[in-house]
């Protein structure tokens, strides 16, 4: 069972899964990809409330790694391009 801590903020909370060894580039470059379409740097509090970018150990996806969650939805990473990131993002504005 795993656990996670739920902060109280308003906005939108971003989760990544934390890969290690072979798959750990791919993560490296889809928070970067976050990080310039959101104007946010993950693990730092939101500059204007409406994205938190966070990184944790798991969240249950191993299948679909590198998957990242918005609110309480899941996506696949393995295939996500700048566009694609960019209309993900669109539903939550």
């Amino acid at each position: 069972m795993i656990c996670l801590e739920l902060k109280e903020m308003q906005g939108i909370i971003l989760e990544f899964v934390k890969i290690y060894l072979a798959i750990s580039w791919d993560v490296k470059k889809l928070i970067e990809l976050f990080e310039k379409l959101t104007g946010e740097e993950r693990n730092q509090e939101s500059k204007n409330g409406r994205f938190y970018i966070e990184t944790v150990e798991c969240i249950g996806a191993c299948g679909i790694a590198p998957a990242f969650m918005i609110d309480d939805d899941l996506y696949d990473g393995t295939k996500i391009t700048e566009e694609k990131l960019n209309e993900i993002l669109s539903k939550y504005v």
